[in-house]
């Protein structure tokens, strides 16, 4: 397993039928909703630098109304990602608040209600180097208790 050279999510296939949904940076966001919307299908959502500053509050809102009781998240963003109001080209999207406070902003959301959530925050940027470093960690620590 690894991540692709162009950081698209990853999905793998797992013992009991379900899989674990693999995402970074915007992508990461998308697998945490995939994650709460299919948790019949999904058992764990792995978010690397997940841009959970985009509306905070639909994640929120999402995981009160469908509680994933069966379903982990390891939620991961790195020490340098402070930056602020920053828009992003070419989609128009206006980042408001850091990684950082997105990510956790997201872990407060989900851990009432997911089976575990696992902050992790690592040392570097929004980049490959630290993504790869904590991915068998995190992918380990997601499947844990499936196996």
């Amino acid at each position: 397993m690894s991540i692709d050279d162009d950081g698209i999510g990853v999905i793998e296939p797992h013992v009991d039928g379900r899989i674990c949904k693999h995402a970074l940076s915007l992508s990461g966001l998308a697998a945490a909703h995939i994650a709460l919307l299919y948790p019949e299908t999904f058992c764990a959502a792995l978010c690397q630098s997940g841009s959970f500053w985009w509306k905070p509050q639909r994640l929120a809102t999402l995981a009160a109304e469908r509680p994933p009781q069966n379903t982990r998240f390891w939620l991961s963003v790195g020490d340098q990602e402070t930056d602020t109001d920053v828009s992003h080209p070419p989609t128009g999207l206006h980042q408001t608040i850091s990684q950082i406070e997105g990510v956790q902003k997201a872990c407060a959301a989900l851990q009432p209600h997911a089976a575990a959530v696992q902050y992790n925050l690592y040392a570097g940027g929004h980049e490959f180097a630290p993504w790869t470093a904590e991915f068998e960690d995190a992918l380990e620590w997601l499947l844990e208790c499936q196996s």
